[in-house]
Formats: structure tokens, sequence, C-alpha cells
């Protein structure tokens, strides 16, 4: 028996399309305060995520707060808008604020055991600004529902960008703002051809074998839990939509039945992994969870597993994690009896990064077709 298990950003798909939407989103929210055309680009980006600050949500409100401050040099009474549709009616002739130079302040010593968010509101608000307690609390509301649809501006014009204004509204129920395609659709690219993606499909076509994609993306959830279809939209635009996925919408439903945190058991957590081997072997969802994290905490192992005797796993991730997730799952397996053949295929082309995914165990290739073509899965190209 084969199985493929394959991580999407940087192994199926070059991901563009979340900073694509989180340039977007902060050039909509100067725009609806009034600022001019803003340059926001990737170095701005790499600033904040320097600093430790990797969601586009958390940066998308940091900038959204620093504009609204800046805005009130201005005019004092000014607010940010509560849809992207609507403008403050005043025209701004005043640079905006100097983004990265507040990003390299969140990386500060002293902050370094506070989340980002916390890091922001800290720096902002602890300042001598003399902000009134209407100011105070908006910049405080700005920040603290970064992660929300309801109340920020931020994350909605993220998500309908992101998702497209067609699937966003189905997926929250809230009115559109932009009518704007899916930027997953538009910015991703595919790594592997759509004649590459039809091999792969026909290869696991044949008996015993089995694939599925393993991300930390959203992914539809079970009934209980909101997350978004983003993995989905990253399958399709490969080709690969025949792959069942494991994804943080999955991940999500079990942290809430173990009352866990929400990455709790995303990789490198072995439950990853062992939820999509039972997964790609076409056992639901919901058995697939509740099967891994029986394995991974508590160690007890039902038949189920035993399906997986002798089993060759091919686990292709660009990252640590994902390889890690896969070196803790198979000891799982081994300690209830089940032995099966783990490897670990890095991708990447980065000097630096191939060595650390040497020292995991893995070997390297600077893309997902060489690896596949290597290892007899698609013809040489």
């Amino acid at each position: 028996m084969n199985i493929l298990l394959f991580d999407m950003d940087d192994v199926l798909l070059k991901p563009g399309g979340y900073h694509r939407a989180l340039q977007q989103t902060v050039r909509l929210v100067a725009a609806c305060l009034g600022f001019p055309p803003l340059d926001f680009d990737e170095a701005d980006i790499l600033a904040f995520e320097s600093s430790g600050v990797y969601s586009e949500w958390d940066t998308a409100a940091i900038c959204a707060a620093l504009l609204l401050k800046r805005a009130w040099w201005v005019n004092p009474s000014i607010r940010l808008p509560t849809d992207a549709r609507q403008q403050s009616g005043a025209s701004l002739a005043i640079p905006p604020p100097n983004f990265r130079r507040f990003a390299a302040l969140l990386g500060r010593t002293e902050l370094a055991s506070l989340r980002p968010l916390e890091r922001a509101e800290r720096l902002l608000l602890s300042r001598r600004d003399n902000y009134t307690p209407d100011q105070a609390q908006q910049l405080r509301s700005i920040l603290r529902n970064a992660r929300s649809a309801e109340g920020s501006l931020t994350h909605c014009i993220f998500q309908e960008l992101v998702l497209g204004s067609q699937v966003y509204t189905q997926t929250y129920a809230l009115p559109a703002m932009l009518d704007s395609p899916s930027y997953l659709n538009l910015y991703d690219r595919p790594l592997i051809s759509p004649q590459e993606a039809h091999g792969l499909i026909q290869w696991l076509e044949h008996p015993d074998r089995w694939g599925a994609i393993f991300t930390s993306r959203p992914s539809r959830p079970l009934p209980g839990v909101f997350s978004t279809p983003e993995a989905e939209l990253g399958a399709a635009l490969v080709g690969l939509e025949q792959l069942p996925i494991l994804g943080l919408g999955g991940l999500l439903w079990l942290s809430k039945q173990r009352q866990a945190g929400a990455q709790a058991f995303v990789k490198p957590s072995p439950v990853h992994v062992l939820s999509a081997l039972l997964l790609a072997l076409g056992i639901p969802l919901q058995t697939c969870l509740e099967e891994a994290a029986s394995l991974a905490l508590e160690g007890k192992a039902s038949s189920l597993w035993s399906g997986l005797e002798g089993a060759r796993v091919l686990v292709f991730d660009d990252s640590p994690a994902g390889l890690e997730s896969a070196v803790s799952a198979a000891a799982r397996l081994h300690a209830a009896g089940v032995m099966l053949q783990i490897e670990l295929i890095g991708i990447a082309a980065d000097a630096a990064k191939v060595e650390v995914l040497h020292r995991i165990g893995a070997r390297t290739y600077p893309m997902l077709l060489q690896a596949l073509s290597s290892l007899a899965i698609l013809p040489a190209g």
C-alpha cells in the first residue's frame, strides 16, 4: 500500500493571494479614511513578519489602527467606517504612517511574551498621545476584534478578498462589500500543471494507492465550528479537488471536542498526520479525528489502524512542522504495534531551508514535480 500526503502552500501551489489581499485591505482602509492612494508592499509585510506578526488579520488591524491615529491629526472626530463602500468625506493631505518603523517596535525584546495584537495595543495606548476616551476605545476595538467578522472592517475586507464575494457571502451570511473575485484564485500559482495533476490522480486510481492533502489552511469544518473553504479553493486551483483534505476546519472541531487551543492539533502535532492517513483511506472525517486523538493523546488504538500495517507513506512538505508530525505519527503507530514505512520528502530550493529539512531526515527536491518524477509517480519532465 502506498499513501501520499501533500502539504499545500509551497508544495502544490505558490501562495500569493493572502499577501495581495492584505495589501488591498490596507489600501482600502486608507481610502475610506481619505488618504491618497497608498503604497503598502511586500517590504512592509516582511517588516511585520520579521517582528513575529505572521497573521494577515493581525497586520491589517494594526495598520488600520495606525491609519486612524494618523487621520486624527487632521480630524480628531473621524471614525473607521463599518463598510468598505463608506468614505469618511475627508481628504487627508498628510503622509501615511511609517508602518515599517512601528513593525520594528513590535519586535522589541520586552514585548516578546505578548501576542502581536497585545504588543500593538500596548505600544499604541501606553504612549502619551492624549487620546480621548472614545479614541482609545476605537483603537482597542480595531485590535481586539481583528480575528472576528463581527465588528471588524479589516477582517471582513480581507476575507472577502481571499474568498471572493460570492463565497464570502455564502460562508459568512453577510452582504458583500466589494464584488471581488477570490484573490486565492487570482494570485496563487499552481506548482504542477493540469496534465501533471491529472497524471497524479490517475496514479492514485490504482489499487492500494491513496492520497490526501494535509494543510494548516482553513477548510470546510464539521458541524459546530466555523471555518472557511480556503484549502478547498487551493485544491481546485491545482486540479486536485478529488483528494480529501485534512485542514484547519476539521482540527478546530477536534480542539472544541477536546477543550484544547485552536492550534493544538495542527502540525507538528502527530494528530494532523494520523488523521490524514485515515482520511486518505476513505474513512469519515469525524472518525479520523477521534481515532487520531485517542491514539496520540491516550495511546488507544482501534482496529482501524491495522489497515495501515506495512504501508509506505510519502509525506511531502516544505517545512519542518509537517515532517515532524509524520515522524511523531509513525512513532505512535509503532508503539501501538502498527509498522509502516514513513518517507519524508522535503520540497525546498533555499539552501538554509534544505539544511533544516535534511536534519529531520528528509530527501529534498526543489519542486514537487522533481520529487514525483524521482519516485516514479509521474514521468520525468
